[in-house]
C-alpha cells in the first residue's frame, strides 16, 4: 500500500471514530459530562491535522502537478466552500480542500479550548457538534477527492453528502413531523392531554431518526426543551389546563418556525429551479403525472398544500397543481422563499444565538 492509499485508509478510520460520537445521550446529561467529551474531540482534531500534513506531503509532489488554485474566489461558509470545491476536478482540488480544512479545524479547536467550566450544556454541545460536523464534512470530502484521484470506488457508505442533500432531507423530516402532530388542527381543551402525549411520543421517535444528528444544534435544543416541558406537564398533579394550552401553542409555533429551513441558500436556489420545471410540465397539453411527481418530490416540506398533492394517490388535480406551482413561482420572483411563520408565546425559550453561530 503506497502513501496515498494509506492516507485514505487512515481517513476512513478517523471518520468512523468521529461519527461514533453521537451527542444524543449527552443532550440529556449534565454540563460536567458534556465537558468530559471535549478532550475526545480535541484529540480527533489533532489527529486530523497530522493526517492532513501527510496527505499534503504526498499530493504536493511535482509528479502529480497539484497546486493551490486560489481560495480568494470563495466567499461562502466552510460547508458551502467544500461543496464548491467538490465540483472541480479532484487533481486540482485536493490541496484547496486541505487548506480550507486546516483553517476550519483550527477555528473549531479554538472554540473548544475557549470553553469555560461555567458554560451551559448546550453551548458546550454547540462547540463539540461544530467540530464534529466540520470533521465529517472535510474528511469525507478529502477522502472522496483522493479516491477519485486514485481511481478507487467511493462506496455507498463513504458517499460525500452535499449541503443541499442534507437540507432537503431535513426539510422533509420537519414536514413529516408537523403532519404527524397535526399542527394545523389545534386541540380542543378536552384533547390537550392526548395531543401533548402524542407530541412527546413523536419527538422521542424523531430524536431516534438518522437525520437527527444532522439537525442544527439550536433546533435540537428546542426539541429537547419541548420534550422536557411536555413530560413535566404530563407528570404534574394536578395538571394546569392553561399551562397545557400554552405548551401546545408554543410547540405549534416552534414547529411552524422550522419552516425557516426554506431560507437556506441552497434550498432557495434549488426550489426556484424545480418550481420552474414543474410549471413548464403543467403547461403541456397533457402533463405527465409520473414525471411531474418525480420532479416535484424534492420540494417535500416546501409548502403544505404541495405536500398534500404529492401524497395524493387520486387523479391529478391539475387546477390545484397549477395554482400551487404558480403561487410558489411568484413567491420566488418576489424574493419570498418561505411561508409566513408564527411566533412562540414566550414560554418556549428558543436559543436563536446557537443557530446564528452554528454553521451551516
Amino acid at each position: 500500500m503506497d502513501a496515498l492509499d494509506q492516507c485514505v485508509a487512515s481517513l476512513d478510520e478517523l471518520l468512523v471514530r468521529v461519527r461514533s460520537l453521537d451527542l444524543r445521550e449527552a443532550e440529556t446529561r449534565s454540563d460536567i459530562e458534556a465537558h468530559a467529551l471535549v478532550p475526545l474531540v480535541l484529540a480527533a482534531l489533532a489527529d486530523a491535522h497530522e493526517l492532513l500534513q501527510q496527505i499534503e506531503a504526498s499530493v504536493s509532489s511535482p509528479a502529480l502537478g497539484i497546486h493551490p488554485s486560489g481560495l480568494h474566489r470563495l466567499a461562502a461558509s466552510f460547508f458551502r466552500m467544500v461543496d464548491t470545491l467538490m465540483a472541480e476536478p479532484p487533481r486540482t482540488m485536493v490541496i484547496d480542500l486541505i487548506a480550507i480544512t486546516r483553517w476550519e479545524l483550527r477555528s473549531r479547536g479554538q472554540a473548544l479550548e475557549r470553553l469555560r467550566a461555567s458554560d451551559t450544556l448546550w453551548h458546550v454541545l454547540e462547540a463539540i457538534e461544530g467540530a464534529r460536523r466540520g470533521l465529517i464534512k472535510a474528511l469525507t470530502a478529502i477522502a472522496t477527492a483522493l479516491r477519485a484521484l486514485l481511481g478507487l470506488d467511493a462506496g455507498d457508505d463513504r458517499a460525500y453528502r452535499t449541503e443541499l442533500a442534507t437540507s432537503l432531507e431535513t426539510r422533509c423530516a420537519y414536514a413529516e413531523l408537523r403532519r404527524k402532530l397535526a399542527i394545523t388542527r389545534p386541540p380542543e381543551e378536552h384533547e390537550i392531554y392526548a395531543r401533548l402525549r402524542l407530541v412527546g411520543t413523536q419527538i422521542t421517535m424523531f430524536i431516534g431518526k438518522d437525520i437527527y444528528p444532522m439537525l442544527r444544534i439550536g433546533d435540537r435544543a428546542a426539541l429537547r426543551q419541548s420534550q422536557t416541558r411536555i413530560l413535566a406537564w404530563l407528570a404534574a398533579r394536578p395538571r394546569d389546563l392553561r399551562e397545557g394550552v400554552r405548551t401546545w401553542q408554543d410547540i405549534a409555533a416552534f414547529m411552524d418556525l422550522l419552516r425557516k429551513v426554506n431560507d437556506r441558500p441552497e434550498l432557495v436556489q434549488h426550489d426556484r429551479q424545480v418550481v420552474d420545471e414543474v410549471v413548464a410540465l403543467l403547461h403541456r397539453p397533457v402533463p405527465p403525472r409520473s414525471e411531474l411527481l418525480a420532479v416535484a418530490r424534492s420540494l417535500c416540506g416546501r409548502d403544505d398544500e404541495l405536500d398534500d398533492l404529492l401524497a395524493s394517490d387520486g387523479a391529478l388535480e391539475l387546477l390545484r397543481w397549477q395554482e400551487v406551482a404558480l403561487r410558489l413561482q411568484a413567491q420566488h420572483a418576489a424574493g419570498v422563499p418561505r411561508s409566513d411563520v408564527g411566533e412562540p408565546t414566550g414560554e418556549l425559550e428558543l436559543d436563536l444565538e446557537l443557530d446564528a453561530a452554528f454553521e451551516p
